[in-house]
């Protein structure tokens, strides 16, 4: 007992959980264990599961906590039980099982429904503010965190295990930063952080950092973030608990601000250490998933979407499922699968409204959806489905619309991501407005994300070659393939090079001059082939190119792989969009 109690001392969990599990292998065995331990039974199960949950042996800290129930009469000791049903609930959450884990709280909160002020009550509604902060419940979650300061401020003796004041901060620091009372809620983390590091509480330095790095990198404040986030990571370096969450944090705020050097370096660290099952792993599939479709590295992004789609059956928390269903939409629109990337909008905007306020999320996933649509419309009008031109303006119609209401009343990010969204809902419906691209690379490269706008100057790019403005597609060309070497971006690499390709944009010296002077065919077709182009835009055959053109069919299928090779497609069907959106499909 007195070596597990030092082991808790030093923050030695692991080494805590197995001397106290040694304890409770004794205790039948004898005669006098509680004098001899300092506690009932169920307190040394309930310190026991504690040790558990922070060496992340969730499912066995459960166990230990149902064993102390058992031994405790709710009735006779209401407050006893109550802690322990809030410790439950942490267990359970953290295991994914967030529907039991809230039903255990509640029953604690019930427990003590008409007890007045007390620790245990105290740390409770902290617990449940912290609950109502991960689901997005913004509103909800500052009003039961001051409840829960307030409480603390009228015991008589506010210290105590049971009391988190640290955890009422967190939630009430959040909370209010995701609502607009920035200042005020990050005045609150760093005061919860101040405590903890005061007290050299390693993993409340650990949440609290987390929480407050990330509040600020989502109020656009991504370089503080950073600095949040690593100072943190440097400070508990030597101590002997894990850090998987601040390696994660730090490797979103590298993604999003253009590091992804230190994002690898990061996830190689967090892989070293094997996360299984629960939330660390859930994030750890999503990073991973995002590095790999920047790399267009599909296979591993499809096995980590999976992966992270299972762990996320029950969760709860939109910062998991804003981002789940966002890749998920953008490995469907880059396979095509219109019917895939609609069905996942479709899931995550429901969970994330079902159980939370949070705009941000979905404003990110409306506007991933909208990018879809966007694409599947333009596909659509490219092969004549007017059908399908139809069904992706309605769904464009709904989405941009969303992400309107979600900026309403939001920060920099939501207005950023409406700015995109207006862009593109402009390509869904038809209309390419470079200037509306230009815009929300503007907005990005403001808030420091420069993946995000040099995928808008992509866009903008391809908008100006589309209305013939091939001088005007250098500058935003060359800026984005700049951004996309730096990163490692290979698959907004390669949309780049087809469009350069494309378009015979000269984009290596400074003042070249774009396409060539002495031939007005941006590509480089023959007469020839733009009249076996118009054909293949119409959807003949290349016997019935043949037939037309008065040529053999093998001369034809030679035209079309010269063709193809010069608009730098892959198939008949995107030469013919090609040259629908050009203008490339009247016969010469």
């Amino acid at each position: 007992m007195r070596a597990g109690l030092s082991a808790i001392e030093v923050q030695a969990y692991r080494e805590g959980a197995s001397l106290f599990e040694r304890a409770l292998e004794l205790w039948d065995r004898v005669p006098d264990a509680k004098e001899l331990a300092g506690m009932t039974e169920a307190a040394l199960l309930e310190r026991a599961s504690i040790c558990h949950f922070y060496a992340e042996d969730h499912a066995r800290s459960v166990t230990l906590l149902r064993r102390a129930l058992a031994l405790v009469d709710e009735q006779e000791h209401p407050r006893r039980a109550a802690w322990l049903y809030g410790l439950q609930y942490r267990s359970l959450w953290g295991m994914l099982r967030q529907e039991e884990g809230s039903a255990m709280l509640d029953r604690g909160l019930a427990l003590l429904e008409d007890d007045g002020p007390s620790p245990e009550r105290a740390g409770l509604l902290a617990r449940r503010a912290k609950s109502l902060m991960v689901q997005s419940r913004y509103h909800a979650a500052v009003r039961v965190a001051r409840q829960a300061l307030a409480e603390q401020a009228r015991l008589e003796e506010p210290g105590g295990r049971y009391v988190d004041e640290i955890g009422a901060l967190n939630a009430l620091g959040v909370s209010l930063m995701a609502t607009r009372g920035v200042e005020e809620g990050a005045e609150a983390l760093r005061r919860g952080l101040d405590m903890a590091q005061r007290t050299h509480r390693a993993l409340d330095i650990t949440s609290t950092a987390v929480n407050l790095s990330d509040a600020l990198h989502l109020v656009g404040r991504t370089q503080e973030a950073l600095q949040v986030a690593h100072q943190a990571r440097a400070q508990l370096a030597d101590l002997p608990i894990r850090e998987a969450w601040l390696s994660l944090l730090v490797s979103q705020l590298a993604f999003d601000s253009g590091d992804w050097d230190t994002v690898e370096e990061m996830l190689r660290a967090v892989g070293a250490r094997r996360p299984k099952g629960g939330t660390a792993e859930l994030d750890y599939s999503l990073r991973r998933a995002e590095l790999a479709l920047g790399r267009d590295e599909r296979d591993g992004a499809r096995a980590d979407l999976a992966r992270a789609a299972e762990l996320a059956v029950d969760s709860r928390e939109p910062q998991y499922l804003g981002v789940l269903g966002a890749l998920q939409v953008e490995l469907a629109m880059r396979e095509g699968d219109v019917a895939g990337g609609r069905a996942a909008v479709d899931e995550a905007l429901d969970r994330i409204e079902f159980c939370s306020d949070d705009a941000l999320r979905m404003a990110m996933v409306s506007a991933a959806g909208l990018e879809a649509e966007a694409g599947a419309a333009q596909h659509a009008r490219d092969l004549g489905d007017e059908a399908g031109v139809a069904a992706a303006l309605t769904h464009a119609e709904l989405l941009v619309a969303r992400v309107r209401a979600c900026a309403d009343d939001g920060g920099p990010l939501e207005e950023a991501f409406l700015v995109n969204a207006e862009a593109d809902n402009c390509r869904a419906a038809g209309r390419d407005e470079p200037e509306r691209y230009a815009e929300a690379a503007a907005a990005w490269r403001e808030l420091g994300r420069p993946y995000r706008a040099a995928r808008a100057l992509w866009r903008q790019a391809e908008a100006l070659v589309a209305e013939g403005d091939r001088e005007a597609a250098v500058e935003p060309v060359r800026e984005a393939i700049g951004i996309t070497e730096q990163l490692g971006a290979t698959w907004l690499g390669g949309e780049l090079e087809s469009l350069i390709a494309r378009g015979r944009l000269r984009t290596r010296g400074e003042g070249e001059a774009v396409g060539d002077a002495a031939d007005d065919e941006p590509f480089g077709l023959t007469p020839r082939e733009r009249q076996v182009l118009a054909l293949v835009a119409a959807g003949a055959t290349n016997r019935e190119i043949g037939r037309q053109l008065y040529m053999a069919e093998k001369t034809a299928s030679v035209h079309v792989s010269r063709i193809l090779a010069k608009l730098d497609v892959r198939s008949r069907t995107e030469a013919a969009g090609v040259a629908h959106r050009l203008g490339l499909d009247a016969v010469a």
